[in-house]
């Protein structure tokens, strides 16, 4: 297993025009290259490196950025989900005193949301569970005590 690289590999991130080409440092590939790829043996320009190598280090940072909403809990009552900024939210609960008690589910909670109640995909054994205009959740149902785990997605 290799571990999470600490440095994004940023890359061209600052236009600049050469001053013997007059070219911009980073130039869009036509299409069909981007399409196809670099033929055999060619030699693309550097340019269109740059152009790739930006948006792929763009692309790590907005994948990033989703992965760093996620909110992992063990309990009930606490603050789970982004209310304030809302998005897509979902949830999954293991009973503890009874893991054949599950539940697993999903809502669109809008920004500013005053509370939502999930969308359930699979409940056993445990209520559907609410979340507040806080963000907090409760849960109730089975045995408990719960382990939860929750997470928000910000819609762009």
């Amino acid at each position: 297993m290799v571990d999470k690289p600490s440095v994004f590999p940023i890359w061209a991130e600052q236009d600049q025009v050469d001053p013997v080409s007059l070219q911009n440092n980073v130039l869009t590939p036509p299409p069909e290259k981007q399409q196809y790829g670099w033929d055999r043996l060619e030699f693309p320009p550097r340019n269109w490196f740059n152009w790739l190598a930006r948006y792929t280090n763009r692309w790590l940072q907005y994948l990033a950025q989703q992965e760093g909403q996620s909110v992992v809990t063990a309990g009930t009552g606490q603050t789970m989900f982004d209310s304030l900024n809302g998005g897509l939210a979902y949830i999954y609960v293991v009973d503890k005193g009874n893991a054949a008690n599950v539940y697993h589910g999903m809502v669109y909670l809008p920004p500013g949301s005053v509370g939502a109640t999930f969308v359930d995909i699979k409940k056993v054994g445990i209520t559907t569970p609410v979340i507040s205009a806080s963000g907090t959740v409760t849960i109730s149902g089975g045995t408990g005590p719960y382990i939860a785990y929750g997470q928000t997605k910000t819609i762009p």
